[in-house]
């Protein structure tokens, strides 16, 4: 899911389910570069950060600062 971020009252934008991981990375690029990857912020929850495939999808495409 993609939410605002820009006040208080955030909305959801985009929301998606993936049947494969190819799938969802083509759908981050997507998100990557409609919204700018400077703009995104993760959520990298403990069940994200648990996930080593998903967590290093988002890393990759969404938030490649990230250690």
């Amino acid at each position: 899911m993609v939410w605002t971020a820009q006040d208080d009252d955030p909305r959801l934008l985009e929301s998606k389910r993936f049947r494969g991981e190819a799938a969802l990375k083509v759908w981050l690029a997507g998100i990557a570069t409609r919204y700018g990857p400077s703009n995104i912020t993760v959520d990298w929850s403990d069940s994200l950060k648990a996930d080593v495939r998903l967590a290093s999808a988002v890393k990759e495409l969404i938030d490649p600062a990230r250690p």
